[in-house]
């Protein structure tokens, strides 16, 4: 009886086993299948949304966000910074060779755990950004000992001058920085913004120009709601053209966190993240529609090209 127990165990333990490697070899393709599925439903919920006269209830709310959700999980999703505020997450770092990847980093004003984070643990090259009047020296010293490179520059959707504190700063486009730094030819690991509304313009501007760009694997950005003028007609639709052009750069959205502050279940700033598709396996290949089932049919009507 004990022999009969023993061998019923290990024929479960091999099926198990066997489970776990048919759902190892099959599980990508098949997440693969439900993100385009998903995206695709997403795709056109935003374009009935953009296309109705007041959003659908989402145009003058914080509830905008709401139509910020993610779509994709990374197999490693790590948080550097600590939490908090200054804390962003990472997708994939094991993904990132040490000693070998670069960070644009935009907004630190005097707090920078996330760029110590990854420069500790990645080694990486960072390059940050901000060009608020009046940062203590210490502080950029501090950043320099840790191999740190900072820029007293703002990220605009254009080269111009920007007015901070009464005092005029520059500010340039990312593909301005991107030249005077002789960055043309290399990839950047993780673009991270925190720039205080300026971000809407960066984007919309990013969505436009991606591919002329180099290749830009992650992108973290604090979206802060103020930032379209509540009450302009198309406040709904700047965003939704944001997601929807972001999408077709080939990011997908894996993370969503809004920020709680001052009075409670008011939104006043939503921190996103993105992952571009060149790291995701089986992004790029040709595959059937997943199929849903004898009382659903699958929204993908296309293979992917």
């Amino acid at each position: 009886e004990r022999q009969k127990k023993e061998m019923k165990g290990s024929i479960s333990l091999l099926f198990i086993l066997m489970g776990v490697v048919l759902v190892m070899g099959t599980t990508p393709i098949k997440r693969e299948q439900w993100y385009r599925r998903d995206a695709a439903r997403l795709r056109e919920k935003l374009e009935k949304v953009a296309l109705s006269e007041d959003g659908m209830g989402y145009n003058t709310k914080p509830e905008m966000f709401d139509l910020f959700y993610p779509s994709w999980s990374c197999d490693v999703d790590v948080r550097f910074g600590g939490v908090g505020n200054g804390g962003k997450f990472f997708c994939d770092p094991h993904k990132v060779k040490y000693g070998d990847c670069l960070v644009y980093s935009f907004g630190i004003n005097n707090f920078a755990p996330y760029e110590r984070d990854v420069r500790e643990y990645l080694d990486c090259q960072i390059e940050a950004f901000d060009p608020t009047p009046g940062l203590f020296q210490p502080f950029i010293k501090n950043l320099a000992n840790r191999g740190i490179n900072f820029h007293s520059i703002g990220l605009m959707d254009q080269d111009t001058t920007i007015k901070i504190l009464d005092q005029e700063v520059p500010g340039m486009s990312l593909k301005s920085i991107i030249k005077m730094l002789g960055h043309e030819n290399r990839k950047i690991d993780v673009l991270k913004m925190d720039i205080e509304q300026h971000e809407w313009p960066v984007l919309l501007q990013f969505g436009q120009i991606c591919h002329q760009l180099p290749p830009i694997d992650r992108i973290n950005a604090e979206l802060h709601w103020w930032g379209p003028k509540w009450g302009r007609k198309n406040d709904i639709v700047d965003l939704i053209q944001l997601q929807l052009q972001l999408q077709d750069c080939g990011y997908r959205l894996y993370h969503a966190e809004p920020h709680l502050k001052r009075l409670p279940q008011i939104v006043q700033a939503t921190e996103l993240a993105w992952v571009h598709e060149r790291i995701i396996p089986h992004a790029t290949d040709k595959l059937d529609p997943i199929e849903v089932g004898p009382h659903g049919r699958s929204s993908l009507r296309q293979r992917h090209k």
